[in-house]
């Protein structure tokens, strides 16, 4: 199951914000790492049409997903409620998708497997 541990923010001298997520996921095994690698990229369509995205993904005992999110300046807000519900809606987002596509495309394929 995907744990979201904690994101970082980069406010470089730019007009453009970063957020890091760290994300770990110690359900899945070292073979899925190709699989979760390609699926994860495809997130970026959901994204704001405004928004970039990056992933790191390893495997060190568990799966670590690193999400990188860089928006402009004005869409990150700068107060600290209203930026820790921007970061937790990115969190629900994400992690929403990656249960779709790990655990409800699986099911799936089980239950068409099933009725072969």
């Amino acid at each position: 199951m995907l744990d979201f541990k904690d994101y970082k923010i980069e406010r470089p001298e730019s007009p453009f914000t970063t957020i890091i997520f760290n994300f770990i996921d110690d359900e899945l095994s070292e073979e899925s790492l190709e699989y979760i690698n390609q699926e994860v990229n495809k997130y970026e369509i959901y994204l704001e049409y405004d928004c970039k995205s990056e992933f790191n993904i390893e495997f060190k005992k568990n799966i670590l997903i690193q999400m990188i999110l860089t928006y402009p300046n004005r869409k990150v807000p700068l107060d600290k409620k209203e930026l820790e519900n921007f970061v937790m809606r990115r969190v629900m987002d994400f992690t929403e998708y990656y249960f779709k596509i790990n655990y409800l495309d699986n099911s799936y394929q089980d239950d068409v497997a099933e009725h072969i």
